[in-house]
């Protein structure tokens, strides 16, 4: 590690853009396989059947339905942010293969 004149240290990042691509895509993949599970319980969570005509099995139930639901806004939250944060590891490859190459143009214009 290399020490500033102040006594801090200066940490080097190795990026990959490769691999940011990759790791987008995965979260890609994850984001769909999580969004088709979602998509697949709702129906089941939001919508609870009664055990009984009484009322305390139908207010169960209505209860158990209304918490469901709260789940499934929740849930597709997450699955939205999940799916931003793929999209923004893919900005980030875009980014520094950007600033890769033009270091490299520099450098090549600069005949070194």
């Amino acid at each position: 590690m290399l020490k500033r004149e102040d006594g801090g240290t200066v940490v080097t990042l190795s990026v990959v853009p490769e691999g940011l691509i990759a790791a987008s895509a995965a979260i890609e993949a994850l984001t769909t396989r999580l969004a088709a599970a979602h998509a697949a319980a709702l129906p089941l969570i939001t919508v609870v059947a009664p055990p009984a005509a009484d009322p305390v099995s139908v207010q169960s139930a209505v209860e158990a339905g209304v918490r469901g639901s709260a789940h499934a806004a929740v849930a597709a939250q997450g699955v939205e942010d999940l799916g931003r944060s793929g999209v923004a590891v893919a900005e980030s490859a875009t980014t520094y293969a950007t600033g890769d190459a033009l270091a490299a143009a520099s450098y090549l214009s600069a005949g070194l």
